[in-house]
């Protein structure tokens, strides 16, 4: 996913900054679900929960990867910009 970011925007600094944003957002994200399965474990015994937990972020994460262009990255940059 780096990859088809740093290949769809036209310049290095823009290409950086969702880089970073993706990264650096994806790090905190990946540390988030063991605390919550472990909390749903504490709670319920067992890991059905936490199962049923990383299929809903697999779904969500197919839903979101299927609606990725192109062509927004640099709208989205540039209202960002903006503000």
């Amino acid at each position: 996913m780096m990859i088809v970011a740093l290949d769809h925007l036209p310049g290095a600094a823009e290409a950086g900054t969702l880089a970073a944003l993706m990264q650096g957002g994806g790090f905190l994200f990946a540390a988030l679900p063991p605390w919550i399965v472990a909390a749903l474990h504490d709670r319920t015994g067992g890991f059905v929960n936490g199962w049923l937990l990383h299929l809903c972020c697999v779904v969500v994460t197919t839903m979101l990867s299927a609606r990725l262009v192109p062509a927004s990255y640099g709208r989205a940059l540039k209202l960002s910009h903006a503000g």
